[in-house]
């Protein structure tokens, strides 16, 4: 998979990394703010989760699903977890773009002045 697996390396600004994130079709993440920024543009993410926090933040998008926690899951229910969502990543992108426009739309009125 040398030609398909990337890794980044190097110092980048937050804006040259959702670029980055962007191009992918599949990340997993144990950042959170890394996986927020695959989700704002339709990509499937995998939250690899060190606290409740990610379950939240998927959940509000209808994809809690894709949040392994690393704290509870043997390495075989990780990998089968990753391979479920990895397969699944095209249905799971269409669901992406229907639950995340309505989630920026509640967000910015949250946030619009009165």
């Amino acid at each position: 998979y040398s030609d398909r697996i990337f890794m980044v390396r190097g110092s980048y600004d937050h804006a040259e990394i959702k670029y980055i994130i962007g191009l992918c079709d599949f990340f997993l993440g144990s950042r959170m703010h890394a996986c927020i920024a695959a989700l704002s543009q339709m990509i499937p993410a995998v939250g690899l989760a060190y606290s409740k926090k990610f379950l939240g933040v998927f959940d509000s998008i209808g994809v809690d699903d894709l949040v392994i926690d690393l704290r509870t899951k043997s390495k075989d229910g990780i990998i089968a977890h990753l391979s479920k969502a990895f397969f699944e990543r095209e249905a799971t992108a269409q669901k992406l773009s229907q639950t995340v426009p309505k989630a920026q739309e509640e967000i910015s009125e949250i946030f619009s002045p009165c």
